[in-house]
């Protein structure tokens, strides 16, 4: 369960995947630079809340970069700064910023 203030990347057998807490229209740009790619889980219009982003396994580092920088250095003006957190397949964790 991710804590207060905290995006969580959770690692997938072939990608991971993030929902973020807001629309960050500037940084959404980066998302799609370093292959991130927008998704639907029903792929027929579903909820806000069903919508996330699949990033490539090789693509994580850069990922990591992007999100970091959108949501904890630069986050929208009256927006919350975000610290981010990756979950491995493995149950650990790797923690990128607070």
């Amino acid at each position: 369960m991710p804590e207060l203030n905290e995006i969580v990347i959770t690692e997938r057998e072939r990608t991971y995947h993030v929902f973020f807490p807001y629309k960050h229209e500037i940084g959404w740009r980066g998302f799609k630079q370093v292959g991130m790619i927008w998704k639907s889980p029903n792929n027929a219009g579903g909820s806000a809340q069903g919508v996330y982003w699949m990033i490539p396994k090789d693509k994580l580092t850069e990922a990591l970069d992007v999100i970091t920088y959108w949501y904890t250095e630069r986050p929208l003006v009256g927006c919350k700064q975000y610290g981010v957190r990756v979950v491995e397949m493995a149950n650990s964790c790797l923690e990128v910023s607070a």
